[in-house]
């Protein structure tokens, strides 16, 4: 269903229990291991990285591979190292665990889907719960693309109001309703029914971010080539985990470099025209 208010797009009878739609081998829930070499490349280049600060070795790598991708976003929350932070919907914590190899040393994740509580590597606590189970207060309170899983998604930003301390952000990465919706209809891949129960727009996250005591501080489009060729799967009938997926084995897929590379470039510029599928949403509680 489509609202002919705020074009938010929304499953009308979602299933009862969802817990079957995660299973085990559910991407997020996967395990990653780094090994010990890797491990030291990466922290001295996180550090570099997030302040511009340590070794040479570090500034060597950031120029040659580049920052981790949630250096940009946290850097616009201002938050630091010290800072109370939690991913909701954070999976197995890879995330968190990343963000610890940059010197981060106060890292919560939450996921109602995990099998049990644990301690991962670098400190990091994950916990199996609800949102509305959460007691302490964060400096930042992130959902990366776990939002648009989530039913009654007003009270799930009323809860993040609830811990999140004043002067403080909830940065929220979801799909969003734009070019790709408007291309491929039901076989848009983010569509992800019925594990997304709603794809949002600009307008429907605005409302629900006043509704809920915030201020959308700031929108940045970070949508990529999957939008193109997993929708292009789909429309074809190759599912994304299928043997002849590009996610699965791009060299067996039905798509060629130079495809991908232009379905890159059209992801860039549908970013800089705010018309990419995805986007990241700084919510700022007064």
């Amino acid at each position: 269903m489509e609202c002919s208010e705020c074009g938010c797009i929304q499953i009308t009878s979602p299933p009862t229990d969802l817990s079957k739609y995660y299973p085990s081998n559910y991407y997020s829930f996967a395990p990653k291991a780094t090994k010990p070499v890797q491990l030291w490349l990466d922290r001295t280049r996180y550090h570099y990285a997030l302040d511009g600060k340590g070794s040479f070795i570090g500034k060597l790598l950031v120029k040659k591979y580049g920052s981790p991708k949630f250096v940009a976003w946290v850097q616009r929350t201002g938050i630091k190292p010290e800072d109370a932070i939690l991913d909701v919907g954070c999976g197995r914590g890879s995330l968190l665990q990343e963000m610890a190899k940059a010197g981060f040393h106060n890292l919560t994740g939450i996921d109602p889907y995990l099998d049990q509580d644990s301690l991962v590597s670098n400190g990091v606590q994950i916990h199996k719960k609800e949102i509305a189970e959460v007691s302490r207060e964060y400096d930042l309170v992130m959902m990366h693309h776990s939002f648009e899983h989530m039913p009654e998604p007003l009270a799930i930003l009323n809860q993040v109001n609830r811990i999140l301390r004043k002067g403080s952000y909830a940065l929220i990465r979801i799909p969003v309703v734009g070019y790709a919706w408007r291309k491929y209809g039901v076989n848009w891949v983010a569509l992800d029914a019925p594990r997304h129960l709603f794809s949002h727009t600009v307008k429907s996250m605005t409302i629900l971010a006043n509704n809920a005591g915030f201020e959308v501080a700031d929108i940045i489009y970070d949508s990529h080539a999957y939008q193109f060729w997993g929708s292009e799967q789909i429309a074809r009938g190759i599912p994304v985990r299928s043997r002849r997926s590009y996610a699965e084995n791009p060299q067996n897929s039905i798509f060629s470099r130079e495809d991908i590379k232009s379905f890159s470039k059209q992801a860039e510029e549908l970013n800089r025209n705010k018309d990419g599928d995805a986007a990241c949403f700084y919510l700022y509680k007064k």
